[in-house]
């Protein structure tokens, strides 16, 4: 039937069965005596419980986003003009590195500023967008 059982036997051998998918074991359902209507019932419930922090996942992600905006929107701009702005000359101007890598300490930078400080126009854009969402019905 053209089946290399050497390699067969290679593989399970080499610690490969690792690689198999994951398998659900049914047997420990049936040595408890849950059929599937018990896991589906206990599933909906988990799900009924999620349900309540959805509200507030919801309200931290829209944080999360306004603060991300007021970041990029309002204070990495600030951090490149100044790190761009740098008069530095001889062994104190910007090298390469620095040049490159920059922006990204720039976004590192606002986004822990933005996360340390209270922005009252971080909370504007939460209070704009919930309200929004209130309207809409979602």
């Amino acid at each position: 039937c053209g089946v290399d059982h050497r390699m067969i036997d290679m593989l399970s051998n080499s610690g490969a069965s690792t690689l198999s998918a994951p398998t659900i074991s049914t047997a420990s359902l049936r040595s408890t005596g849950d059929d599937f209507a018990v896991v589906l019932r206990q599933a909906a419930t988990e799900h009924g419980e999620t349900r309540g922090r959805a509200a507030s996942d919801r309200a931290d992600a829209l944080r999360e986003a306004a603060s991300n905006l007021v970041s990029a929107a309002f204070i990495e701009p600030v951090l490149a003009s100044l790190r761009d702005g740098s008069q530095a000359a001889g062994a104190f101007a910007p090298s390469t590195v620095e040049k490159q890598f920059g922006p990204m300490l720039d976004a590192e930078f606002s986004s822990r500023i933005t996360a340390s400080a209270n922005f009252p126009i971080i909370d504007a854009i939460v209070e704009r967008y919930r309200a929004a969402a209130e309207v809409s019905g979602a």
